[in-house]
Formats: C-alpha cells, sequence, structure tokens
C-alpha cells in the first residue's frame, strides 16, 4: 500500500486545477480544501489525486499571497513583532488590542446575554452613547489606564490622556483585528504605522548640498549681510560650471534650487545666533539676542523719553558735485567749511516720546557735548510749531511739556553735571543705561535705524556709520547749525 505524500503548502496558496483558479483553505484529513474566489464553492482534493495530477501537469500553482505571518506583516510593510516597533507605537498596540477586545466582549452581551441575535457592530451601534460607556469601562480593565469618551487636550494640541475612538475608527481597528492570522502579533499587527510616515528619500543630490554650502561660505557670510538673491546668483553660476563638467562624464544635470531651498540649507547649517554674528558682528548679535532687555512703555506724553545721539558720517562735497549754486547765501556760508571737500563727522540728537512714538527734539551738531544736549532739552520742553511752519511738516506739532522720566546711555554729552541738574530742575527722573546695548533704550534705536535706511543713505557723502575718524571741521555757529539742521531734518 503506498501512502501519498502531504504538502504543507501556506493557507492562500493560488492553485490552478485543469485551468481553474483556486485557492488553498487548509490541508485537512482527507485532502487540500479549495474554495472557488468567484463562485464560492468549496471541493476537497485527495492527497492521492493531487499528486497524480502534478504528474500529469495539470496542476500549477503560485507562491501565497500571505506572508508566513500573514496580514500583520504585510500591513507593516515588513515587520512582524512588536519589538521591531517604537515603545510609543507599542503602547497604542496594546490600546487598540483592549479596544477590540471590549468591542468582542460587547458583541457577545448584546447577542447572548441580552438575546439581540440582529445586533451587528458597525459604525452607527459604535457611536450609540451606551454602547460607548460599555466599552470604556472595559477598554480601562483591559488597558490598565483612565480612559475618556471624549478627547481631552492641553493648550498646543499635546494630548492628555487616552480617549475611546468614534465609530469610524473603531470599526477600523476592529476590522484589522478580525483579518489576523493564526501566530500574528497582536499588538504588532494594531499598532500605528509612523514609521512608514515621509519619504526618507533626499530630495536634493549630496553634490548639490555641498555648492549650496560652498556658495553660503563664499558669498552669504559676509559683514556686507548679502542676500539670499546674491546667494543663490553665485549658486546657479557653480552649478552651470559643474554640470558642464557632468556632461562630459555622461551624468545627469544639477537642478537649480528654488530660494527657499537655498534659505532653508542655511537654516540648517547655521542657528540664527551663529548666522547674526557672521553677518552683523559679536557686538550686534550681543546686544539683539543678549541678556539685559526690558519693556518698559508708557501712557501718556512726555511720561518716558529716549535720547541719543547717531554719527551721521557725511562726506559733503557741494562744488564737487554742482549744486553750489542752487544754495541761498545763507547755506554757502554754512558749507563754506566743506568747500575743499573737508570731511567730518556730523552727529544727531534725537529725543523720542515713547507713548506717542513722536520725535520731541532734534539737534545737529559737529561736536556733541552738553550744550547741544541742553539745546535738545530746550526744544523738547517747548512747542514745535516754528519747527512745523519752517520745515513744512503735514502732522501737528508736539506741544510744550514737561519730562517725566529720560532714558540716555552712558555718552559724554549725555551724562554730565550741566544735564543732571537741568533734568532735576525740571523735576525728571533721569536713568542711565549701558553703551551699545540697544535693548536698554529700543524706541530711540529703531527710529535711528529707519532713518539711516530712508534718509542718510540717500545723501550724498555717506559711509555707513563705522568709518575711520575723520578730522574735524571749525566750530559752526548756531546759525549755521540751523540751517544744516533744515538739510537733514524729516518731514514728519
Amino acid at each position: 500500500m503506498t501512502i501519498a505524500p502531504r504538502y504543507n503548502f501556506e493557507a492562500g496558496t493560488e492553485i490552478v486545477v485543469q485551468g481553474r483558479d483556486l485557492l488553498l483553505r487548509k490541508v485537512g484529513s482527507q485532502g487540500y480544501e479549495l474554495a472557488d474566489p468567484m463562485g464560492g464553492q468549496m471541493s476537497i482534493l485527495g492527497f492521492s489525486s493531487f499528486v497524480e495530477l502534478m504528474k500529469s501537469g495539470a496542476v500549477t500553482f503560485a507562491p501565497s499571497q500571505l506572508l508566513p505571518e500573514g496580514s500583520a506583516k504585510l500591513r507593516l510593510g515588513g515587520l512582524s513583532v512588536a519589538a521591531q516597533l517604537s515603545d510609543e507605537q507599542q503602547t497604542y498596540g496594546r490600546f487598540h488590542f483592549a479596544i477590540c477586545r471590549a468591542i468582542d466582549e460587547l458583541h457577545q452581551h448584546r447577542t447572548i446575554v441580552e438575546g439581540d441575535k440582529d445586533f451587528r457592530i458597525s459604525i452607527g451601534t459604535l457611536n450609540e452613547p451606551a454602547n460607548r460607556k460599555f466599552l470604556r469601562q472595559l477598554v480601562e480593565a483591559f488597558f490598565g489606564q483612565r480612559v475618556h469618551l471624549g478627547a481631552a487636550t492641553l493648550k498646543g494640541g499635546k494630548q492628555k490622556g487616552w480617549f475611546l475612538y468614534q465609530g469610524r475608527t473603531l470599526k477600523k481597528y476592529y476590522e484589522v483585528y478580525q483579518r489576523l492570522q493564526d501566530g500574528d502579533d497582536v499588538i504588532a499587527g494594531l499598532a500605528t504605522l509612523d514609521h512608514l510616515k515621509g519619504n526618507e528619500t533626499p530630495r536634493l543630490p549630496l553634490r548639490l548640498k555641498e555648492l549650496m554650502t560652498e556658495a553660503w561660505e563664499e558669498i552669504g557670510l559676509d559683514l556686507k549681510g548679502p542676500s539670499v538673491a546674491n546667494v543663490h546668483g553665485y549658486l546657479a553660476a557653480l552649478i552651470n560650471r559643474e554640470n558642464r563638467q557632468r556632461a562630459l562624464n555622461d551624468l545627469p544635470a544639477l537642478p537649480v534650487p528654488s530660494h527657499q531651498s537655498v534659505l532653508r540649507h542655511r537654516k540648517e547649517l547655521l542657528t540664527p545666533t551663529e548666522y547674526m554674528v557672521a553677518t552683523k558682528g559679536e557686538r550686534h548679535a550681543r546686544n539683539k539676542r543678549g541678556r539685559g532687555s526690558s519693556d518698559v512703555r508708557a501712557l501718556m506724553i512726555g511720561e518716558f523719553c529716549e535720547m541719543d545721539e547717531c554719527r551721521a558720517s557725511l562726506i559733503t562735497s557741494a562744488k564737487a558735485k554742482g549744486y553750489w549754486h542752487t544754495l541761498s547765501e545763507e547755506m554757502k556760508k554754512a558749507m563754506e567749511w566743506a568747500d575743499d571737500e573737508i570731511r567730518s563727522r556730523l552727529s544727531i540728537l534725537v529725543m523720542i516720546d515713547v507713548a506717542t512714538r513722536m520725535p520731541l527734539a532734534w539737534v545737529v551738531s559737529d561736536q556733541p557735548k552738553a550744550e547741544a544736549t541742553m539745546q535738545l532739552l530746550r526744544m523738547a520742553t517747548r512747542d514745535k510749531t516754528r519747527e512745523r511752519r519752517i520745515y513744512g511738516c503735514e502732522g501737528e506739532a508736539m506741544p510744550a511739556m514737561g519730562l517725566g522720566m529720560v532714558r540716555n546711555d552712558n555718552g559724554t554729552g549725555l551724562r554730565n553735571a550741566q544735564v543732571k541738574s537741568a533734568l532735576m530742575g525740571i523735576a525728571s527722573a533721569n536713568t542711565d543705561v549701558r553703551a551699545y546695548a540697544s535693548a536698554d533704550k529700543p524706541y530711540v534705536e529703531r527710529m535711528f535705524g529707519t532713518t539711516e535706511s530712508v534718509l542718510f543713505k540717500l545723501l550724498h557723502g555717506f559711509t555707513a556709520t563705522r568709518v575711520a575718524k575723520q578730522e574735524s571741521c571749525p566750530n559752526m555757529t548756531p546759525k549755521n547749525q540751523a540751517s544744516l539742521t533744515s538739510i537733514f531734518s524729516m518731514k514728519s
């Protein structure tokens, strides 16, 4: 008596028997249980008959569509056990398993205990309040942690605790639970798919990133503060040169990235503080990002004021530029000292009212000492209608007022006995702050920055604020100073 061999094919193996596509359900005691996926008919093919059909070539088969670990490994993209996942994914897997067990208990309770034979697990039944309360108690017992009926979140969207999903999500995980095969890791099969999120393929080639780094190092990290457009233009030239070399070696050309990609690459290379040190200098970075910043505001006019001085660093050359004949006699006399291109560093003293952000006083001087500061205080405390009429200002002029508190830095022209006595005489509190610390008096410093960008840079002879010390010019009379003030004043 010959015993026919028995082959252990995997469940789900496709077997073609005499032209019919069948699926193997399992290997039984009588033979192979085959199912017709089209008609749904079941049949048993004996072991001996299977061997004879194989010898004749009437039976062919394909490997199983299910991997050895079943649907869990298919769903996880190759992973099969919970230990291969992160701790957070494993925790979610245990939580989902507790939910699926609770749904099984709900189905048995409704159909067996209560005798409701028509009860079905659906999105609607899982959303019913009574069923959700029943599930919550069981999930808490199985999972071992507090579970809320609704989502409980903190500020910022951070999850405060576990909560029972809505019916659609509960049904989704329950269907995954029902499709798991024998031998599957249930925790792994019900875990979240966080490890499959995102595209890990680099979007930009490595050589292109090297060129972007070279462009930033050569052009972008300079005290002149070049823009992203400057770096992008230099990068385009590097890429064109690289593509010509790559074309000779039959390599694909490198694309030119966008401005945002170039900016994003710089942010990956340097922190904001490092970039500020490279382009603005260490002192500027310390002022902007260092400690000592204060936020003091005012509500009433004259309650809180700030004053400071700024060197304009102008190189005046009226005759060389050809507009000497357009000046009046008073202005010619005021600028006679600039006839032979005499270079001068003029200083502008300004006091600003913090409550209204309006300038209270401004003085142009070549020697910013105590006398210039006293003139600044006199202008701040009187009515500015005269200046409004002279300079043609469109806004309302600041009226005469007292000064509640004045803040200034440690400059010699601002901090001296004469100025201190004058402020005490008008019952004003005076506060001295650090020099070269813009955060200590931000309002007047910001005004100087705007003035430099919209006015000083447009004037002939502006050489920026960091230049070598120039030779001093002769003393100016108050009348000449008033004439120069009309040149540099802004229209409000």
